[in-house]
């Protein structure tokens, strides 16, 4: 398994993939410093407490946003250069001389997109560290705490995004198409979450459907998780949606390995 997931990694290679990831993940944070420090220029007696304050809720702002909006694209992406690679270059014959299996090969591919989310994961919060440090925007006082938030949310968000990879295996089109698909299902998401949200606050009833919603869950389990006390204590009072650990992990697993099995299913059918 690991011979297949280093040549995944020599394919990719000669793709400017992994350039245009660092830039990505660079991209974001600079953002956010260039927005937060005309704001701080202006403040007077600065504590470290909220600065302290001001990371870890841009920390909670990427998690959410950007893995929410950037996470299926990313996943589109990589899966259409990794499963499309073979058949635009018609190798699958010579993939069939060596004994691996469609599982193995459809494993290995997984594991790829999921190391270059950690990737983007780590790289995104060292990124905004670097920034907040040099800028003097920010104290790293739960670096620690807010770098396992990002690989945690990371993590499970790149579970829920594994359906847009059944899409882009199921119709097999071109890349052009896979890749409007994957930009369709990240804004789709996005929007599902805020039509939700505004039909739960006319009619409370809708509320019954949170539970069912993984990237909803995701993000509001994560946010719950890896906040201090006094910012727990401020969310029970607000009567949010806080599902449970358990729920959480469940429902993203469900959606994995679901997934996983209908990508390896059309995978099979369309490399015979």
């Amino acid at each position: 398994m690991l011979n297949l997931i280093r040549c995944e990694f020599f394919k990719l290679r000669r793709k400017s993939l992994l350039r245009g990831l660092l830039g990505l993940s660079a991209l974001l944070p600079l953002l956010l410093v260039l927005y937060e420090l005309p704001n701080q220029r202006g403040m007077t007696g600065l504590t470290e407490a909220y600065k302290a304050g001001r990371f870890d809720y841009y920390c909670q702002c990427l998690c959410v946003y950007a893995f929410v909006l950037l996470m299926p694209c990313l996943v589109g992406v990589l899966s259409c250069f990794l499963f499309f690679m073979e058949r635009d270059n018609d190798t699958f014959k010579n993939l069939r001389t060596v004994p691996v299996s469609a599982g193995q090969l459809v494993l290995a591919k997984v594991m790829t997109m999921l190391l270059l989310e950690l990737l983007f994961s780590t790289l995104i919060f060292g990124f905004l560290a670097l920034f907040f440090s040099l800028f003097g925007i920010g104290a790293l006082t739960h670096g620690l705490s807010m770098f396992l938030m990002f690989q945690v949310c990371g993590l499970l968000l790149f579970a829920v995004s594994l359906p847009v990879v059944v899409l882009v295996v199921l119709f097999n089109g071109s890349t052009l198409i896979s890749l409007l698909l994957s930009f369709f299902c990240s804004i789709l998401g996005w929007a599902s979450i805020l039509f939700l949200s505004q039909l739960a606050a006319g009619n409370p009833r809708w509320k019954l459907l949170f539970p069912l919603h993984p990237t909803l869950c995701t993000m509001q389990w994560s946010s719950w998780f890896f906040s201090n006390l006094a910012d727990r204590t401020q969310m029970m009072q607000m009567d949010l949606f806080l599902p449970g650990t358990g729920h959480t992990l469940l429902l993203d697993a469900g959606v994995a390995a679901v997934s996983l099995a209908l990508v390896l299913h059309y995978y099979k059918r369309w490399t015979r």
